[in-house]
């Protein structure tokens, strides 16, 4: 797999080193930032792959970012995590939905069920694009 670059957006400092540690560890490059101004900023300087948010965060909430990441042409597509310590009080669901999330994991969670789901969603993100490169080879002459 090449360089991928995720995006984490974490305002507890504990579980973003938690998360940078996972995603370095599985050779990701992870960038971190503590809320979801930073996070829409550096989604504007550079292009990354994955983008995980914590849901409740100052300055600017993970919701919030969703919006504006999908309304971007740049992230409209991009697989989005969120993680939130309020599954109880938001509607899960309706968030995936509105947001188009591949996941959303309930805090405290396993650090390395989010490393699975990165790397599978990155494969598989990945495979996909090497199999429409492959097509477009027969496709324009």
């Amino acid at each position: 797999m090449h360089d991928r670059y995720i995006l984490v957006a974490e305002d507890d400092t504990a579980t973003a080193k938690t998360l940078w540690y996972v995603l370095v560890n599985n050779g990701f490059d992870a960038t971190i930032v503590t809320n979801g101004q930073e996070a829409w900023e550096a989604s504007q300087l550079m292009q990354f792959d994955l983008v995980i948010t914590d849901y409740q965060m100052p300055e600017m909430d993970g919701g919030k970012l969703c919006e504006l990441l999908r309304r971007s042409e740049s992230y409209f597509n991009t697989p989005i995590i969120l993680t939130t310590a309020k599954c109880f009080e938001l509607d899960i669901r309706q968030l995936q939905v509105d947001h188009n999330l591949i996941a959303v994991f309930q805090k405290p969670f396993s650090p390395s069920k989010v490393g699975d789901v990165v790397k599978r969603c990155l494969l598989q993100s990945e495979f996909s694009t090497s199999i429409e490169a492959f097509g477009n080879q027969f496709s324009n002459p």
